[in-house]
């Protein structure tokens, strides 16, 4: 990545988070920026998120009990792009993940469903 397109981008990043913090404060969720960590990513107030920031995640996989670390980037994505309901959780790491999809995808088939879009 070019200097001048790291720097775009760190200021985007600035902003987002900027626009996110003054959010909070302006439906008074917290008092002060500083409730928010620097390494977090703040919540957007009308995602209905019972949380106030993203923060990376350990978890264990429920099927091969691997550590893995829960990314705040991916934590945003699920809840606020996704819309996944704010009381799911990630349960298994990204190989258990590929390998759960293949099994419905292998199970549906079988069945003679027509393949999920």
């Amino acid at each position: 990545m070019t200097r001048r397109k790291r720097k775009k981008q760190t200021r985007a990043e600035a902003l987002f988070r900027g626009s996110r913090i003054a959010k909070l404060l302006e439906r008074r969720l917290i008092a002060d920026a500083s409730e928010i960590p620097a390494q977090a990513i703040p919540c957007d107030a009308d995602s209905g998120t019972r949380w106030l920031y993203y923060i990376n995640q350990p978890i264990t996989c429920q099927d091969c009990g691997a550590f893995e670390i829960w990314k705040a980037e991916d934590q945003l994505w699920f809840f606020e792009v996704h819309k996944a309901p704010i009381y799911k959780w990630a349960n298994r790491c990204l190989p258990c993940r590929h390998r759960e999809r293949e099994r419905k995808l292998e199970a549906r088939r079988r069945a003679g469903h027509a393949p999920a879009v």
